[in-house]
């Protein structure tokens, strides 16, 4: 199950999965090292009839499921249940869940909007580039007041650097485009720099452009061929030359192999 752990208890003989990660939980344990470690990803839904099916059926804990239904029909939220969960389970010490805790009543005093765009935002940050996307339009889509300007400033913001970290200069630059037009920041405007410096046809608007001054120009300018020279010496970069110094045939292999993970996630998330 990649990162999670193995415990030496009753295991499912059917996974609960977890389509988003690719992932199948095969124990309360399991569940517990889940919920904690992907809180940020979870949805309004994830207390589910699917999900008590699995820890009555396949784990054997009925009590616990009449706990959680208990407390769906005296409408407790999800972040309630989740602690229930990882208390009756005891899985983690009193010191960790109480670290848990603090993070879910973090959560309850964000909005929709905002847990949605932690969401994408633990995407990003952890490789999946596609559904990070599919969250931030979700969002730019729905209710703009709620929004707010530095809201859709920072989702566009975040959106572009996911197309940039497909290769997509000409999208990543459009995003940072209008992540500006709601409230430039020193971020984007640096992002939007490196993008001329990765992309030669990508042109930052003059309006946006003049607000970078020679001196930032100058210091992000050695900063990225800085970070250009590491990359380039990167485990992936040099499989990346390894396939382009192949003939046509095996290079096109190579790439359609590269970029397999991306498509596969796309197929995922086209079926939600």
């Amino acid at each position: 199950m990649g990162n999670f752990l193995l415990c030496n208890i009753k295991r499912a003989k059917t996974p609960y999965p977890i389509p988003a990660l690719g992932l199948g939980i095969h124990s309360a344990e399991e569940l517990c090292y889940f919920m904690n470690h992907y809180l940020y990803i979870l949805e309004d839904d994830f207390v589910c009839d699917e999900l008590m099916d699995f820890l009555e059926n396949e784990l054997g804990l009925a009590a616990i499921v009449n706990k959680i239904q208990r407390l769906v029909d005296n409408r407790q939220d999800m972040f309630q249940i989740i602690y229930m969960l990882e208390q009756d389970i005891h899985y983690y010490s009193e010191g960790e869940l109480q670290d848990l805790k603090r993070r879910l009543d973090m959560l309850k005093q964000m909005s929709a909007l905002e847990r949605a765009k932690l969401r994408a935002d633990f995407y990003l940050e952890n490789g999946r580039p596609v559904t990070a996307l599919h969250i931030y339009g979700k969002i730019l889509i729905g209710d703009y007041d709620k929004a707010g300007r530095e809201m859709r400033s920072r989702v566009l913001h975040n959106a572009g650097v996911a197309y940039a970290r497909m290769f997509e200069w000409k999208k990543a630059m459009e995003c940072m485009i209008e992540s500006c037009h709601w409230g430039p920041t020193e971020e984007t405007l640096k992002a939007m720099y490196n993008l001329t410096l990765l992309d030669k046809f990508a042109e930052i608007p003059p309006e946006i452009f003049s607000a970078i001054s020679v001196s930032q120009q100058y210091k992000w300018k050695e900063e990225f061929e800085t970070l250009y020279r590491k990359a380039a010496n990167s485990d992936k970069a040099l499989e990346a030359k390894h396939i382009l110094d192949k003939d046509s045939v095996r290079r096109a292999e190579g790439l359609n192999r590269l970029m397999g993970e991306w498509k596969q996630e796309s197929r995922t998330m086209a079926r939600e």
